[in-house]
Parts: structure tokens; sequence; C-alpha cells
């Protein structure tokens, strides 16, 4: 018997410790007010990032966040029910990567019917950002740029289809003065004349179509920047004219105009010494030498060289390698565009053949936008693009209001369950209690342990866990009672009625767990943690009103024989 109890005794202080083991780094996350939260992520993210991990996470509902609902984006082409099905499960699954790298804490993605994703993440700040990530297509090419003669001959036609005539030959021996006369968009007010030059400049004169800017609607708009290899150069489009040129290219006479083997493809935008902003225009040969399925990782981080800017630096698959060796190798001298959702991120001139499958990519304004891309990159494109039909944001003042008024409750409920219990079974009620006290700790301590998410329902859910812990003690003392009338004495009475409670105990229980299975196997969200907040309530309450008011009846009997007890 005293080996017995020793045992009991150890095991109650092992879960003790563990519980406490498993509370405090919530007890010390939210305890912070929110100036020392902000110095402990300032001077040590990485252990704030880890007392985060080990808390008790609060869901959506609770600490704010957005709730999104996708569907495939079918406005440009169709799918066979077959089709949108496999589209929907790979969206999924890339999603579920990009949100668990991006490092939401307790996401919730999960497909609905056959057509949308849910997507709940809690705790989001930027909700911009968040939802770029989920919804970039994120598809990588590395497309050939286009010689300068090719670029010109374009440049020509283009010209020529806006102006509504036929393409004239470029002129052999235009001088220099000729040609400044004849383009009107030389930049001759610009400050910084070799950083924007003309287009008739760049080219040497043999460019420039003779006449005014109505006769060369397209190239009247446009201005150069060298890029310091001979017989390459950029071409720019200020700010305030870009709509203008989108509009032309799109124009029906310009686009029968192109070459169909190439296309015209928009690069970043950029502040020049002039003080004025351009945007990079480039002519790019169609057919993609590679794509980011050849990209095996992307990782985010600073050109430590040269720019200090953010870069995403790329690593190839083995085939993807051996291709882009194959590419470098047979253009060498000529421009590689790295194009990501069809906008031009760099395009730097290969001075060598490159073996290795590395690359770069440049042109991030914030490191967080390259920490974005390479996420994307490494977790794949999406099969097809995705549309937003609900979206939701909870902000964190109805979460911090749902939170106080479940405190409110369960204080409530606790408060009542207490006092019932000591007003009806007096000292035992004492000890109900005191079980009681213990099984709450013990589940706020699984959850911490599981990772689980508490929501608002699970609130509830702990809640209803309060009244079914002290239930099985209710059916405890009233078989005690029965067998104290029955005149048998304190411990053969205490020893009976919990081992013919027992049984009762645990079919109300099984069957508790069964409905509970049931919600989390069924249930969304919010249902789950219910589900699982009941599960862990009804094991807790299992060791706590059986095992542990037990060992104490048991210890205090042994220590003190009774004789009468009070129930």
């Amino acid at each position: 018997m005293r080996y017995r109890l020793r045992f009991r005794w150890a095991v109650i202080a092992i879960a003790i410790l563990a519980a406490g083991w498993y509370l405090l780094p919530t007890i010390r996350l939210y305890s912070m007010d929110d100036a020392r939260r902000a110095e402990m992520q300032a001077e040590d993210p990485d252990g704030f990032e880890e007392l985060r991990r080990r808390a008790i996470q609060l869901g959506l509902d609770l600490q704010g966040g957005m709730h999104l609902v996708l569907e495939l984006d079918e406005s440009e082409r169709s799918f066979t029910d077959e089709e949108r099905r496999d589209a929907v499960d790979r969206a999924l699954e890339i999603i579920r990567n990009r949100v668990d790298q991006f490092g939401v804490s307790e996401p919730l993605i999960q497909k609905v019917g056959d057509e949308r994703i849910i997507v709940e993440l809690p705790g989001i700040q930027d909700e911009d950002r968040a939802k770029d990530l989920v919804q970039r297509t994120a598809f990588l090419e590395f497309q050939l740029v286009a010689g300068e003669d090719v670029m010109l001959e374009q440049v020509r036609a283009l010209d020529a289809a806006l102006a509504g005539r036929e393409v004239a030959p470029a002129a052999a021996d235009t001088t220099a003065a000729d040609t400044t006369a004849a383009d009107t968009t030389a930049a001759a007010d610009t400050t910084d004349a070799d950083t924007t030059r003309s287009l008739g400049e760049i080219l040497g004169g043999s460019a420039a179509e003779p006449g005014t800017p109505a006769d060369r609607p397209f190239s009247s708009y446009l201005t150069t920047q060298p890029t310091g290899t001979p017989g390459q150069a950029d071409l720019l489009v200020e700010k305030g004219n870009v709509e203008r040129m989108r509009a032309l290219l799109a124009d029906s006479q310009a686009t029968a105009a192109v070459d169909p083997s190439y296309e015209w493809i928009w690069g970043p935008e950029r502040p020049f010494a002039d003080g004025r902003t351009y945007r990079y225009l480039y002519l790019l040969e169609k057919e993609a030498q590679l794509t980011g399925e050849a990209v095996a990782d992307a990782a985010a981080g600073f050109d430590t060289q040269f720019t200090q800017q953010p870069i995403v630096t790329l690593q190839m698959t083995a085939e993807g390698s051996a291709a882009f060796g194959d590419v470098t190798g047979q253009h060498v001298n000529e421009r590689l565009a790295i194009v990501l959702d069809e906008v031009v991120r760099m395009a730097p001139n290969i001075r060598q053949r490159i073996p290795s499958g590395n690359a770069q990519i440049e042109g991030f304004d914030s490191i967080e936008e390259a920490r974005d891309i390479g996420i994307v990159l490494r977790a794949g494109a999406l099969p097809a693009p995705l549309e937003t039909i609900e979206e939701r944001t909870i902000g964190p003042s109805l979460g911090a209001d749902s939170i106080h008024k479940g405190r409110t409750a369960m204080a409530a409920a606790i408060l009542a369950v207490v006092v019932f219990m000591v007003l009806y079974y007096r000292a035992s009620g004492l000890v109900a209690d005191v079980a009681l006290a213990l099984n709450i700790v013990l589940i706020l301590a699984a959850l911490a342990a599981f990772g689980a998410t508490l929501t608002l329902p699970g609130i509830a859910g702990l809640i209803l866990t309060v009244g079914m812990a002290v239930d099985a003690n209710v059916l405890v003392f009233e078989r005690i009672r029965e067998e104290l009338e029955l005149g048998k004495s304190v411990r053969a009475a205490i020893e009976a009625g919990y081992n013919r409670a027992l049984v009762t105990i645990l079919d109300a229980q099984v069957t508790t767990l069964i409905a509970a299975a049931v919600l989390y196997q069924f249930g969304t969200g919010p249902i789950q943690g219910f589900a699982v907040v009941l599960t862990i309530g009804i094991v807790c309450s299992i060791f706590t009103a059986v095992f542990f008011t037990r060992t104490l009846y048991e210890s205090w009997t042994r220590v003190r024989p009774a004789q009468r007890l009070s129930i």
C-alpha cells in the first residue's frame, strides 16, 4: 500500500512539474506588455520566436488575422472537372508550403468542395503582403534579350505601323548632328546625359526616322540607358508615359507589327539622377530558355560584394544546371533576362559559360519582398491564378474583446462550480475543487505541449470540461455516501465508491470522446479546436477526478484513520 501511494504521488508530481514546464513560456509571453515584446523582438528575435512557438497559440478569433476564400480564376481559360480538382489540390499543397515558410503560427489551409480553398492566417500584421504571397503565381522564365539591331528594327516597325506608313530603311551615314535634330526625345534638358540618352544617340544616328513625334508615335516616348557593353542598351519610359505606352503596345496595329518571335516586357521602375522616374522596357525572345521548374532552391540575402541590396540566389537542379550551362555557353556576350510573373527583374550580360547552375535575382525594394519571392520559388508556381471571393479581417481589438469575454465566462463558471461543490459536499467538495484547479492547469499545459490552437470555441470546450470534471467526482461522492449509509468504514466506503463509480465514469467519458472524434474528423477550424480541447479535457478530468482525488483520500485515511467523512 505504501509503495503504491508513493508511486501515485510520484506520477502526480511529474505531471505537475511537466505542466509548469510547458506553461512557463505561455505565462512569460502573455504577461509581457507591448513595449517589452517589441524590445525582445529587436534584441533577441530568435529567442522571441522560440518563446512564441512554445506558448499556447491563439486562433484567428482571439488574436485577429485574415480569412480568405480562394477560387480558381477561369477568366482566361476554362477547366474540365478533373483539371479543376487537380489544380485545386496542387494549389492547396503549394499554398500550404508557402505559408509554412512564411512563418504564420497555426494557419488553417483546407479545401472546401472541389473548387475552393479556405486560408486563415492568425496574427498577420501585413495583410497585403500575406495576400500577395498566397495568390502570387510566381512564374519564372529565363529569356534572351533581343540584340540592338533587332530592337531597332522592331521600334521602327512599331513607329511605322502606329503612324500608318510603310517601314523605311535606316539611313547608313546619318551624322550625329542630324540624329540629334531628328530625335525629339533627346535628353537635352537632362542633368545626367550619361545616364539617360536619346534613342538616336545610343544607336549612333542609324535609328531615328526623320520627322516629328507624330511620325514616330512609339519611339518618341523612349530614351535609353547604356549598359556598358557595346551593342547593348536599355530602353526607358518616363513614369508619366507608361500608361500611354501600354496602350500603344496593346493596339491591334502594333500587335500585328511585332515579330511573333519576340515580345515586349516591362522591367522595374527606378528613379534617376535627373529627378525623374523611369521604367525599363525590354524586347525579349518569346521562347523561354529555362523556367522555374529548373530551380531547386531559392534563398534571400544581400549582395555583399557590390550593391548591398536584397537579392534572391537561385540554385538549379542537376538537369537545370546542365541546361543553364548550355544556354550561357551558346550566348556569351548576349543578355539573359530573368522574368518573374511577366516582369523583367534583371537582364545581366553573359560573360562566360556558367556550369554551376547558380544565378541571382536583383531589383527588390526590401528584404521582405526578396524573402517572399524565395518562398514562392521554393514552393513552386501555382497551376492557375486564384481569385479571392471572400475576405475577412479580424482586428486585434476584437480578438482582445473575445479573450476578455472568454475569461469572464470561465471565471463565472468556475466560481459557480466551486461554490456548489463546497456547499453540497463540504470538505469533499473542496477536494474536488482542488482537483478542478489541477485539471485546468493540465489542460492548458497539454495545449502548449501539443502546439494546439486555442480558439473561442476552444474556450467553450474548456468551460464545458469544468462541469464534466466535477461530474465524475459527483458520481464518486454519491457512491461513497451510499456505502457509508450501509455502515461501512470511511476507508472501505471510499474504496468501494471509487471502484463502483469508475465503470460509469469511463462509459460516460468514452461516449463523449467518440463525439469529439467525429467533430474533429468532419468539422472545420473552430469546430476542430473545440474537439481538441474537449478531448484533452476528458483525459485530464479522468486523471484529476479519479486518480488524484483517490490518492488524496487514501493518503489521508492512512495517515489519520477517520471515523467520519465530510461529504
